[in-house]
């Protein structure tokens, strides 16, 4: 996951602000829906089997707010975000 987010700072340089966001927000978007087809509600949260009930909720509070609709713009958002409400 860290590598993965080093190669999104990296690409992040080269674009302006709103292409960035509009790239990490697709990336999101993509985290949460290929972890639901997985069936890993920990890897929705990006988070890992061992964390506790706190750092669960701060992960479901973190993932809610980049998925929402009215923050994240990419068209399959609102699935994502249902499913994250699921999670």
């Amino acid at each position: 996951m860290l590598v993965a987010f080093l190669v999104f700072c990296c690409e992040a340089r080269k674009k302006s602000p709103k292409e960035a966001e509009a790239a990490y927000q697709k990336r999101v978007v993509d985290l949460v829906l290929k972890a639901y087809e997985q069936d890993d509600l920990y890897a929705m949260l990006n988070t890992n089997m061992r964390a506790n009930e706190k750092q669960l909720k701060e992960a479901w509070r973190r993932m809610s707010l980049a998925t929402h609709p009215d923050k994240n713009h990419d068209v399959r958002a609102e699935t994502a975000f249902d499913m994250v409400q699921d999670a």
